[in-house]
């Protein structure tokens, strides 16, 4: 084949070329070394798809970097996108939670401001009540219906007594009489208390031994470990375990929700039962003063909201984990009393 005629033959093959890297590649195959035994035509030729060679690659490889770059750019920039969207997400998702935490505080804090007037006035009605019902018991012989009818009332005003101390729990003004306690020897009382009404249930405990002293009032500890316990067993009607711990543990800057950090020594109470467990739709609102999932003969709703009610009082905290089919668990942490300087 003549010299002019290969060279044309090789430029109408770049045609072929699938894609424009494989264009870019049988380019610049192209033999373009000048030959003594090319005509003169084709040297000029040569010379000139020499240049076009030369400029079109250096483009093209420029081009290259360019783009390879950009797509770098474009996915750092991308990666850079994604992480603000994921950090405003973040922030939006946390104003929402301190505000819905702002607005129960809010909630909280006036209900149990009512409460505590609504609880010292019944209190007032039930104690002339009692002394009635205690003077008609009194002018009455032994047996006599209106002596029957007496402790009747009395019997009746008891119960709404436990009532209002849910009440008084759940309000600013239930704490009583704290002083320092050993909440091993309120859980053991407790405990042998709840084992006579519920012998289908296993209980389960292991409490430290040299546990730290706590300042409480000893009557609001033991209506937060009956209420528990009572929530455990009616979480299994008909049998199963409750499990009790108790632990020494010191905490470095715990964060508590999303508004609050603690830090200190803390004594911990848990209360595990392996019942039905609490949807999570229900979840975060468990401590909510009247509500409840029960029938409305069954409960009131203030029993676990007695229950914040008190351990708020006395600057602990409480959380609850739970499991639908699993079970429940209760973790109360209450301030340690502090170390006595030497």
């Amino acid at each position: 084949m003549k010299p002019l005629d290969s060279f044309l033959s090789q430029l109408s093959d770049l045609h072929k070329a699938d894609g424009g890297s494989a264009f870019r590649k049988n380019f610049a195959k192209i033999n373009l070394d000048q030959k003594d035994s090319d005509i003169e035509e084709v040297q000029k030729l040569k010379k000139v798809v020499s240049k076009i060679r030369d400029v079109f690659i250096l483009n093209w490889d420029q081009l290259e970097n360019h783009r390879n770059n950009l797509e770098k750019m474009v996915d750092e920039r991308t990666r850079e996108h994604n992480g603000l969207i994921k950090k405003l997400a973040r922030q939006i998702e946390e104003r929402k939670e301190i505000e819905t935490r702002l607005l129960n505080v809010q909630k909280l804090e006036a209900i149990g401001t009512l409460a505590g007037g609504i609880a010292h006035e019944f209190n007032n009605l039930f104690m002339a009540i009692t002394g009635y019902a205690s003077l008609i018991q009194k002018q009455s012989e032994p047996g006599h219906p209106n002596a029957v009818k007496a402790e009747k009332i009395m019997y009746l005003v008891d119960n709404g007594s436990q009532s209002i101390k849910q009440l008084l729990g759940f309000a600013r003004s239930g704490k009583y009489d704290p002083g320092p306690l050993n909440i091993n020897e309120v859980l053991r009382v407790n405990l042998d208390m709840f084992k006579r009404t519920r012998k289908d249930i296993e209980i389960v405990t292991r409490f430290i031994q040299e546990i730290w002293s706590v300042t409480a009032d000893r009557s609001q500890m033991e209506h937060i470990i009956m209420n528990l316990l009572l929530n455990a067993s009616e979480a299994m009607p008909e049998n199963g375990r409750i499990a009790l711990e108790t632990d020494n543990i010191v905490l470095e800057k715990k964060k508590i929700g999303m508004d609050k950090i603690v830090s200190g020594r803390f004594v911990h109470l848990s209360i595990r039962d392996e019942g039905r467990g609490i949807e999570n739709k229900y979840i975060q609102r468990v401590f909510d003063p009247f509500f409840t999932t029960k029938p409305i003969s069954a409960g009131t709703g203030l029993g676990l909201a007695s229950v914040y009610g008190i351990v708020d009082n006395h600057d602990g905290f409480i959380t609850v984990e739970s499991v639908v089919g699993k079970g429940t668990v209760f973790s109360i942490f209450f301030p340690a009393v502090k170390k006595e300087k030497k």
